[in-house]
């Protein structure tokens, strides 16, 4: 599922949205057990929080809303990540 485009080795960062989805959320078990990273891309919920708490806890490296990726700079938030 994740090598679908390109192979993909230990320490690379994949992006997605609908990380709420159940397809989403194994998506970022999977990369997780790989050795990946994952950027995911959420809804903006009142709820929203608590569904970032949950896809961290699944293993999630960051999660942003898509009001948050609105803004210009994108490449701050990320941090340190390749």
């Amino acid at each position: 599922m994740l090598e679908g485009f390109v192979a993909l080795k230990l320490g690379d960062t994949i992006v997605q949205n609908g990380a709420t989805s159940i397809l989403g959320q194994c998506v970022i078990q999977l990369a997780r057990m790989r050795g990946i990273h994952s950027i995911n891309i959420i809804r903006d919920k009142p709820e929203s929080d608590k569904i970032e708490e949950k896809l961290i806890q699944l293993g999630a490296n960051k999660v942003f809303t898509e009001s948050e990726l609105e803004v210009k700079g994108v490449k701050n938030p990320l941090g340190d990540m390749p």
